[in-house]
């Protein structure tokens, strides 16, 4: 059936308005007092009824003695206009929905939607805003990469699609967990998604009230609250605010309640983040959480904050934001992100993980998996007093034998019955699967490596080793060859003109023969004659 539109009404109520239409109306039986007081209040299938109010764009929540008291005793109690009330077939349901209108009717069913609706209800294709305003956008991510991803494209990535699927009215089942100290810039990311984004009418910072009581009318209609600052609560409050948060973050429905209020069925369409400075969440350890590596490196620049806000922190941007989400990211990408599956394991997870794991557990990996021991038919009862005095010594709330016995179990550890005695046996390898199961192991973990590893990994070191010696023999020998070469060439050219200087120099020496003129090679007693008159001057006689 197709959904007819309903009109509210423009003006405010005034009571001087409906006793107007009550005595000087022109329908009979005071129809018009009638129409005028059913514009503005709708009688709901829980039995109250909903005033709307102009000035607020909302549906207050009125009881059958403020209905009489503001209505009915203003007109003397008429019997028939009162009768018309009370035989008024015109019967509202609450629902809360993004995207239909805030009174309308489908069929006979009449409806009133607590929601007032997302900020952009018409935007353009991301690819038709300028390049300036693509260009802020662009800054934005780029903040979100760095910041809130930690410069992790495939985080950025998963958080770009679950911010995709808030735009489409999802319910991504999932809580955003940021955890950092101040300064870091988790509230510009609130404050930009807020006021510019989704809009103020459909998100809220909540304090912790709702929680801790029945009273959770507050959240009806909104798709994202925000929880600034958690307080850090006693194991009693947490028992009972990790069931309502589980509660509220992936059931469908929800029943929602107020003071004074009959609760009223509506559609839960609420995701949830935390923003904190401290560990407030005693089971963040739990697949719904997302607990981002927040990157500290921009604490204190007053700079890039000021310049992010002066160009993102606007209406045009906003609304290109949200397109970028609507249109750059395809209905199908949107569709396909599981946010408990999707979303990358983060450092601060796996280290909330190992931070979180019950005491029975915590034995295991600390006393056996980290180093490296095996159980070989451990008595059941050694074992547990084991566990005792881990924990007497890491100063951890322990459990009794049996609760310890049924613990490892869970993890498919069990007891083994010989000869009239109960043993445990679990080997390294075994243990090593459980904990990559439940993802016991942090990098902080100091793991202290079996002898025969540390042996291979001496033998690999050393192999690695004499394999980078020779790469460095290779190249060296490359280098001197060359070397060699070059000096052998040097030292063929300094042995040329070593040679020719040294023909010179006998040029310059020789000397001429007295007898004979020839050149002489040296001198003969004194007189510059050759050999040849040397010796037939000394035996011519």
């Amino acid at each position: 059936m197709n959904i007819i539109n309903l009109n509210l009404p423009k003006m405010n109520w005034y009571t001087s308005d409906l006793q107007d239409k009550y005595h000087n109306g022109l329908l009979k039986d005071h129809l018009d007092a009638l129409n005028y007081i059913q514009e503005y209040y709708f009688e709901s299938s829980n039995g109250m009824y909903y005033f709307y109010n102009v000035d607020t764009n909302d549906f207050e929540f009125k009881t059958d003695k403020d209905f009489k008291k503001e209505v009915l005793d203003k007109i003397g109690n008429d019997k028939i206009l009162t009768n018309k009330v009370k035989t008024n077939n015109k019967i509202y349901k609450i629902v809360s929905d993004l995207f239909k209108p805030r009174h309308y009717k489908i069929g006979k069913d009449y409806y009133i939607n607590s929601c007032k609706g997302l900020l952009h209800k018409n935007y353009k294709n991301y690819a038709d805003y300028s390049d300036e305003i693509k260009g802020n956008v662009q800054l934005y991510i780029s903040y979100i990469k760095e910041i809130m991803c930690n410069n992790d494209n495939d985080m950025l990535d998963a958080y770009l699609k679950y911010y995709s699927q808030l735009a489409r009215g999802k319910k991504t089942e999932i809580i955003i967990y940021r955890k950092s100290g101040e300064g870091t810039g988790k509230s510009t990311e609130t404050d930009f998604i807020m006021n510019y984004v989704f809009g103020k009418e459909v998100c809220l910072i909540s304090n912790t009230e709702p929680l801790l009581s029945n009273y959770n009318k507050i959240y009806l209609g909104k798709l994202i609250i925000i929880f600034e600052e958690l307080p850090t609560f006693s194991d009693g409050q947490w028992s009972a605010v990790s069931s309502k948060l589980k509660t509220l973050t992936t059931e469908k429905l929800c029943v929602y309640r107020d003071l004074y209020e009959k609760g009223i069925q509506a559609e839960n369409i609420s995701n949830f983040q935390i923003n904190t400075n401290v560990d407030s969440i005693k089971d963040s350890n739990g697949r719904r959480y997302v607990i981002l590596d927040l990157n500290p490196s921009r604490v204190g620049d007053y700079e890039y904050f000021k310049k992010l806000k002066d160009n993102c922190f606007n209406l045009t941007v906003g609304e290109a934001f949200f397109s970028y989400l609507m249109t750059h990211i395809t209905d199908e990408e949107s569709n396909k992100f599981l946010g408990q599956r999707d979303f990358p394991e983060t450092m601060n997870k796996r280290l909330t993980i190992a931070n979180l794991l019950h005491s029975s557990y915590k034995f295991l990996k600390d006393w056996y998996l980290l180093t490296n021991l095996e159980a070989d038919k451990k008595n059941c009862v050694e074992l547990y007093n084991e566990y005792v005095s881990y924990c007497d010594n890491e100063k951890l709330r322990k459990c009794g034998r049996n609760d310890f016995y049924k613990k490892l179990e869970t993890i498919n550890i069990h007891r083994k019955k010989i000869n009239g005695y109960w043993y445990f046996s679990f080997t390294i390898p075994v243990l090593k699967e459980i904990a990559n199961k439940y993802k016991w192991i942090c990098e902080y973990d100091d793991y202290e490596q079996p002898e025969e590893e540390k042996e291979k990994e001496v033998v690999d070191e050393e192999t690695q080793k004499e394999e980078e010696d020779d790469v460095d023999y290779k190249a060296s020998y490359e280098v001197l060859k060359l070397a060699y070469e070059k000096l052998q060439s040097k030292n063929k050219k300094l042995k040329s003109k070593v040679k020719k200087m040294n023909n010179d120099a006998d040029d310059d020496n020789n000397i001429d023969c007295v007898s004979c003129y020839s050149v002489a090679t040296r001198k003969h007693d004194g007189d510059d004659l050759c050999d040849k008159c040397y010796l037939r001057e000394k035996y011519k006689d």
